[in-house]
């Protein structure tokens, strides 16, 4: 539940919803969470074709992080595992409500973040309203296509989603 692929049907953008504070340290390891993360970008890019063209929104939801989901070594293996191997490109980074901790965790971050990447990142702060206005003007993403975690109509359900996602076919043959 940590990451969340979401189709927005209004807008037809395919978008990766990010709850930080759904990661608990001693309940993974480190690359059990690259190859989660490896999984979720392989189906996006399988479940809809212009990911490849549009790129890939992710909409960060870290408004009740603690510090115990915190995991910047976690962070930096992502990051490096996914950048430059991947046809996939991140369009932008928007993070809404983000918490207190934020503004002591977010200058750490930024030294693993390549410049052009930290061009695409967009902080909303402020009430659910200001936060949704800004979605919704910057994305063209109404209401009806977030997450409810952002006051939208979208509910999401990690269990749902992976009983649709798409079967890799093997591509070894151990002939």
């Amino acid at each position: 539940g940590f990451i969340n692929v979401v189709h927005a049907t209004t807008s037809g953008r395919t978008y990766a919803f990010m709850d930080p504070s759904k990661l608990d340290k001693k309940l993974y390891t480190k690359k059990n969470m690259v190859k989660a993360a490896w999984y979720f970008a392989h189906q996006a890019l399988l479940q809809d074709v212009n990911v490849q063209k549009q790129g890939l929104v992710v909409l960060e939801f870290p408004k009740h992080v603690k510090s115990r989901n915190v995991d910047l070594s976690l962070m930096k293996a992502l990051l490096g595992s996914i950048k430059g191997v991947l046809p996939i490109r991140i369009r932008a980074i928007h993070i809404c409500h983000p918490p207190s901790l934020f503004r002591i965790v977010f200058p750490i971050v930024l030294t693993f973040l390549h410049p052009r990447l930290k061009q695409r990142l967009h902080v909303h702060a402020g009430d659910q309203h200001d936060v949704l206005d800004k979605l919704s003007s910057m994305l063209h993403l109404p209401q009806s296509d977030l997450p409810t975690e952002l006051g939208g109509e979208q509910h999401l359900d990690i269990a749902a989603w992976l009983s649709t996602t798409v079967e890799p076919k093997n591509m070894c043959s151990n002939t």
